[in-house]
C-alpha cells in the first residue's frame, strides 16, 4: 500500500494535475495499491479563509455582496481549470456541477467552523482529480 500526498502546489494549475499528478498516479496504480490525499488548489485556503472571516464578520447585505463576489471568484477559478484540465465533456460536467453545489451552498449567514469550512478546498480538489483520473 502506497499513500501519495500532493500539495497546493502541484494541485495549483491544470497543467500540474492533468500531466505531473495524474500521471504519477495512473503510473503508481499500475504496480502499487495507492490511497491519494490531496491538498487544495495554491491560494484557495487562503481565499475561503478570507471568505470564513467575512461570514464571521457580515452585518449586512454589502457584505454578503462581497462575499458572493469571493465566491464567484474561487468558483471561476475552478472552472477554469475543470475545463483545462478535463477533456471529456461528461466529465467536466460533473466536476463542475460539483463545484457548483458545494460553493453554492455556503451558508452565508454564518460560518462556525473554521476547520468544517477550509475543507471545501480538498474536497473540490478531490473532485478535479477524480474527474481528471477518470478522463
Amino acid at each position: 500500500m502506497l499513500v501519495m500526498k500532493f500539495g497546493g502546489t502541484s494541485m495549483g494549475s491544470a497543467d500540474t494535475i492533468k500531466n505531473q499528478v495524474a500521471e504519477i498516479i495512473r503510473t503508481k496504480a499500475k504496480k502499487d495499491e495507492i490511497i491519494v490525499v490531496v491538498s487544495a488548489m495554491s491560494g484557495v485556503t487562503n481565499k475561503l479563509l478570507t471568505v470564513f472571516e467575512a461570514i464571521q464578520a457580515n452585518t449586512g447585505t454589502a457584505g454578503t455582496d462581497e462575499i458572493k463576489e469571493q465566491i464567484t471568484a474561487i468558483k471561476t477559478h475552478h472552472h477554469t481549470t475543470i475545463v483545462s484540465a478535463i477533456t471529456n465533456e461528461k466529465w467536466q460536467k460533473e466536476a463542475i456541477a460539483y463545484v457548483n453545489e458545494v460553493l453554492d451552498n455556503v451558508d452565508l449567514s454564518k460560518a462556525e467552523n473554521q476547520d468544517r469550512f477550509l475543507e471545501i478546498g480538498e474536497k473540490l480538489s478531490a473532485k478535479i482529480l477524480s474527474c481528471t483520473l477518470s478522463d
